[in-house]
């Protein structure tokens, strides 16, 4: 991982709190808090504030969260699938063991974020801007990056079969050691592009080059 991402600043101990001490208010903010077990469900909040706090399995069932400000928090075994966050603003931020199969970060601002160990199939990034942000053994299938902003930006051991970077320069980015069968891109976008000496085989072939032994 990029050791220039900064982790979360999380304190040590944190009480144990249920999401409804927080979400009754008009404009929520979730701080220093410590929330496991729970189904939230339904959820259409605009602007909730998500700060200092660790969400432990909890599941966000059909929710929306517009324009969501989320940092210093741990997100751990929860289940994000089809939830919007849609304009976000996500800064230290880590993702471990999450579904979130579907999730829209559409125009959302990520800084030093690290998905591990996630499901991030059918994601949608498209028009987000991403610095500084680590995926790391993670199934990024079909996920949308198109016209996205990656700045700093990792792939590690990732599965990211048929993702989409339709208008994203692709400079810096390494995507060596991940698995793949097809990736959609355009030749002028992949300038800079890290890629292995297998896989430059593929892209080589795709150019039409004839590759001699």
């Amino acid at each position: 991982m990029n050791n220039k991402l900064k982790l979360p600043v999380i304190p040590f101990e944190l009480p144990i709190r249920k999401t409804d001490e927080f979400l009754g208010e008009e404009e929520p903010i979730i701080q220093n808090a410590r929330i496991e077990n729970e189904t939230l469900e339904d959820l259409d909040m605009d602007r909730i504030v998500i700060t200092k706090s660790y969400f432990k399995q909890i599941v966000f069932y059909q929710s929306e969260l517009w324009r969501a400000d989320l940092t210093d928090v741990v997100f751990e075994n929860c289940d994000f699938s089809n939830v919007k966050f849609e304009e976000a603003i996500i800064h230290r931020v880590h993702f471990k063991g999450c579904k979130l199969t579907g999730a829209s970060f559409s125009k959302a601002h990520l800084g030093n974020v690290y998905f591990e160990d996630c499901l991030l199939n059918f994601s949608d990034f498209v028009e987000a801007k991403l610095k500084l942000v680590a995926f790391t053994q993670s199934s990024i299938e079909q996920a949308n990056f198109s016209d996205s902003v990656l700045k700093q930006v990792e792939f590690l051991t990732c599965t990211i079969d048929q993702i989409h970077f339709g208008e994203t320069a692709l400079a810096g980015l390494d995507i060596s050691t991940c698995t793949y069968n097809q990736i959609h891109t355009s030749l002028n976008q992949m300038a800079g592009l890290i890629v292995s000496k297998e896989q430059a085989v593929g892209f080589a072939k795709l150019l039409g080059l004839t590759i001699r032994e």
